[in-house]
């Protein structure tokens, strides 16, 4: 997982109030979202803005449990890191 851009939470659909929010901490069923990143990979390849959301179980397994993309976005970044 990249570092470069701390993304603390990300907010999904048109209106940021209504949309589907992932935040860093969140629960997720008995998982935790650990990291919300930017795949720069799709980027420089195809063009596609993609946000990959990982979780983190509670033996510290850390597995891809979302991508976001075609889909209006808002991120929130941590700034105290």
């Amino acid at each position: 997982m990249n570092n470069s851009n701390i993304i603390r939470k990300i907010v999904v659909g048109a209106d940021p109030k209504n949309g589907l929010a992932y935040k860093v901490g969140n629960s997720v069923g008995d998982n935790t979202i650990c990291a919300v990143e930017l795949d720069e990979r799709a980027l420089s390849l195809y063009g596609i803005e993609r946000y990959l959301i990982y979780t983190e179980d509670q033996k510290g397994n850390i597995v891809l449990w979302k991508q976001v993309s075609g889909a209006p976005t808002m991120i929130e970044f941590d700034i105290n890191f």
